[in-house]
């Protein structure tokens, strides 16, 4: 069962504590923080004003660590990304809160450019930024999609409602803002992002995309973890129609992505095909991983609509 965090507001901080940005990371075995934290601990943007809050869930090794780059440090026993990151939101004292996950690492001005581009654009709620690969080194690494396509522009990926979203492997929010709104739904063990969007959406606000505030991502390594990945998405997207299916009134939906994803893997085969006789093996894999993320898509859609009992597919 799942309980979820609700956001605390009674945490007193002195003036010196109260900081232009929380930087919120929740994290579950997942070494790869460390090298997170050293590029959180680079910044253009002075130490003094922001803060950095590790939220470990599921796991209990990254307590030194933290400790180590002058990080707080908070734990749930069970793991829920979600309910973490609610634990970070009752514990922020910035003006915006930042997200970003262990599997990347920021570049060196990337508080900087999300607090002023929100300060520069008064009428944003929020901002994501482009996300890039970082030391691909696999064929799946190299040539399989990124996350949400490298978010150089707002998503629109979903058809669940008409708003568009950013993730939270790169994105800034006004804090009191996510806080009104109750902050992440920790039944979206993925997808939580998107729910939020949409719902600061619904109440009138604006997100958009800040081009110079750049996160390097990880990608999944291999083609089962690429499959994995887009099957767990696509699973939870059934339970965000769900939630969200009183925006469209629709009581049967289709999804159309995995079906994008076969179409254009089979358009361009034959081509990729000539390629890699030629020597080029680099467009065969965006063809067959492409298709691996739209089978992984369908199949994830599938389960969840058993799973959640909704007509989304």
């Amino acid at each position: 069962m799942i309980f979820p965090i609700e956001i605390n507001r009674s945490y007193q901080r002195s003036q010196e504590d109260v900081k232009l940005a929380s930087i919120i990371i929740a994290v579950r075995n997942d070494k790869r923080l460390r090298n997170l934290l050293e590029s959180l601990s680079h910044q253009t943007l002075p130490r003094k004003k922001y803060q950095i809050l590790v939220i470990e869930n599921g796991s209990h090794i990254f307590k030194d660590l933290a400790k180590e780059y002058q990080a707080e440090y908070y734990h749930l026993k069970y793991a829920n990304t979600p309910a973490a990151r609610n634990l970070g939101l009752s514990h922020s004292t910035g003006k915006y809160a930042l997200f970003t996950d262990a599997d990347c690492v920021v570049s060196v001005d990337w508080i900087s450019n999300l607090v002023n581009f929100l300060e520069a654009n008064t009428q944003l709620v929020g901002c994501g930024g482009p996300i890039r690969s970082h030391n691909p080194k696999s064929p799946v690494q190299k040539y399989g999609s990124n996350l949400v396509w490298g978010q150089s522009q707002l998503s629109y990926i979903l058809t669940i409602t008409p708003f568009p979203y950013i993730v939270t492997a790169n994105a800034a929010f006004h804090l009191e803002k996510v806080r009104d709104i109750g902050g992440f739904d920790c039944r979206l063990l993925s997808g939580n992002d998107v729910d939020l969007c949409y719902r600061l959406a619904s109440c009138g606000n604006k997100i958009n995309i800040c081009p110079n505030a750049v996160v390097f991502h990880n990608n999944r390594s291999t083609v089962s973890a690429h499959f994995r990945r887009y099957f767990r998405y696509a699973t939870y997207q059934a339970l965000i129609y769900k939630k969200h299916n009183h925006n469209n009134r629709q009581r049967i939906r289709i999804n159309p992505y995995p079906y994008k994803c076969l179409k254009e893997s089979l358009s361009n085969m034959l081509r990729a095909s000539y390629s890699s006789f030629k020597g080029d093996n680099g467009p065969l894999w965006c063809c067959f991983l492409l298709s691996v993320e739209g089978i992984g898509t369908l199949a994830g859609g599938i389960y969840g609509a058993f799973k959640f009992h909704v007509a989304y597919f």
